[in-house]
């Protein structure tokens, strides 16, 4: 495991990573070792994914943002009477903007609407004769929904293609948006504050409470203080973590306000190494 950890883990840090290792086992054993293991194994798991919902948010609020500044420059502008009012327009939200079947929702749902009148246009012009005077602007519509199509997804042939296979339009998000606009027209803006240190939290609630809550026969137990600053070192030198803060004292408002989320105990111990050796880091991953 310790090996998997130095695929990922800041090669600056080896020497103070593999000391602090070493002392993990030697005051409280190798299987207090083995947790410390298992659980930074894990948080690494964990971090990446949440590092890539953070770049894929930054994204979305970067882009939304630009929008909203777009709309009120047109509504400000001289030759506009009035609209568009930026609580009239309604967002996707960013777990909304990419759909089920691997595009984007807009563009799914858009597909869906063109399949369905291309599908009515082609049974259209199956029902009606040759020579009927309609017949003409029925092909040319249909004619251009196949480029519309087509210019969506070139991959996508409209004859046999299911509008089942793609969302279909549906009026939940038009409700739901505007009434959170009526409430609060800024409803949708991140928050200020500091981002929640999950990383941190799920470190001190697995490795601290199991260092903190050990018992070694001859020694005495360690204080919460020593248990931080065990959870200090793995944080920077297992994720080039530097500002921690004071993360005693962050431990205790947490447990203050909410029972921790995780505590493993030593029960715990078989399932969380289990886990952990089923976790392979990507070799071509660089390290946080």
């Amino acid at each position: 495991m310790l090996a998997r950890i130095e695929v990922w883990a800041p090669a600056i840090h080896q020497q103070e990573r593999e000391a602090l290792f070493q002392k993990v086992s030697r005051d409280l054993g190798d299987d207090a070792l083995e947790v410390v293991l298992a659980a930074v194994t894990i948080a690494y798991e964990s971090s990446r994914r949440t590092k890539r919902e953070k770049k894929d948010a930054a994204w979305y609020w970067k882009r939304r943002e630009k929008i909203e500044r777009q709309l009120k420059e047109i509504a400000e502008d001289v030759l506009v009477r009035t609209g568009p009012e930026i609580e009239s327009v309604v967002f996707y939200e960013p777990h909304e903007v990419d759909c089920v079947h691997g595009r984007r929702t807009k563009t799914c749902v858009t597909m869906n609407g063109k399949l369905v009148q291309y599908r009515a246009f082609n049974a259209l012009l199956n029902a009606i004769a040759p020579t009927n005077p309609l017949r003409r602007g029925f092909e040319r519509r249909a004619g251009q929904l196949l480029e519309e199509i087509k210019a969506f997804d070139p991959n996508v042939s409209p004859e046999p293609a299911d509008p089942a296979s793609f969302c279909a339009p549906t009026s939940r998000e038009i409700v739901d948006g505007r009434a959170r606009a009526e409430l609060d027209p800024t409803w949708h803006r991140e928050r200020p504050g500091r981002p929640p240190d999950t990383l941190q939290r799920y470190l001190l609630e697995t490795v601290g409470e199991f260092l903190y809550r050990r018992e070694v026969k001859g020694k005495t137990p360690l204080t919460r203080d020593a248990a931080s600053e065990i959870v200090k070192d793995i944080l920077t030198y297992c994720f080039d973590e530097r500002d921690t803060g004071d993360l005693e004292r962050r431990w205790r408002e947490w447990r203050s306000q909410t029972p921790p989320t995780r505590r493993v105990k030593r029960e715990e111990l078989r399932s969380a190494q289990g886990e952990a050796s089923r976790i392979v880091p990507d070799s071509d991953v660089p390290g946080p």
